[in-house]
């Protein structure tokens, strides 16, 4: 039940309640300009005059209400329509020395203290705007990257390290979020999930995988 039909439940029924209270007051109401008309021969009257009122008031709250969540729908309606013609979109792409967004070879380095076997994976990743505008204060993994960033346009290179140990042939679903503000200071996030494959030898990475659409979180003013 949405809060439409719980406004309009709640005003009938105190309208009901209030009718049934002035209908019953009208018979002890002394009416001497007509002193051969009992108080009770008028309640008839009473009670059909003031059920019509009561009706319209009803009628009327209902209509009021309606047309209220018409337009609360198409306000909502029109900023759906204005965020979606505004909304950037972030494509991101690993990165070799090259530019390649193939398969590629990664550094790899024993990160020393205390770690054993344990090393990182390097790699660079780069974020294009492919969406309708440009989008501002980009953030991965909540740390600021990025002031602004136009349609078309790239991000400069960054690094992401990724530990792991020796052995191990994979390593897979490495979480990456990117959060954004279009012009209009809508905040998005995107989610990508990144893959290595293969063998520690061959140091491949896996292109990233789930690229997901923009999710609107809120709007900031």
């Amino acid at each position: 039940m949405n809060n439409t039909s719980k406004k309009i439940i709640i005003r009938t029924f105190w309208i009901s309640v209030l009718s049934i209270v002035i209908i019953n007051g009208i018979n002890y109401i002394s009416i001497k300009s007509l002193p051969i008309a009992h108080n009770s021969d008028w309640i008839p009257f009473y009670g059909s005059f003031i059920g019509a009122i009561l009706s319209g008031i009803v009628g009327g709250l209902i209509t009021l209400e309606g047309v209220k969540e018409t337009i609360d729908d198409s306000k909502e309606a029109r900023k759906i329509d204005e965020r979606q013609r505004i909304r950037p979109y972030l494509h991101m792409e690993l990165e070799s020395l090259d530019g390649s967004s193939k398969d590629i070879k990664i550094d790899i380095k024993n990160t020393g203290e205390n770690r054993g076997n344990s090393k990182y994976r390097i790699f660079s990743i780069r974020l294009k705007n492919i969406g309708l505008e440009s989008c501002v204060n980009i953030r991965m993994n909540d740390k600021i990257i990025e002031n602004s960033l136009q349609k078309g346009f790239l991000t400069r290179e960054f690094t992401i390290n990724s530990e792991f140990y020796d052995g191990e042939e994979s390593i897979n679903n490495i979480p990456v979020e990117i959060t954004f503000e279009d012009l209009m200071g809508n905040l998005y996030k995107q989610e990508y999930c990144i893959n290595f494959l293969g063998n520690v030898e061959y140091n491949k990475l896996r292109r990233i995988q789930n690229n997901t659409s923009p999710i609107y979180i809120e709007t900031r003013k």
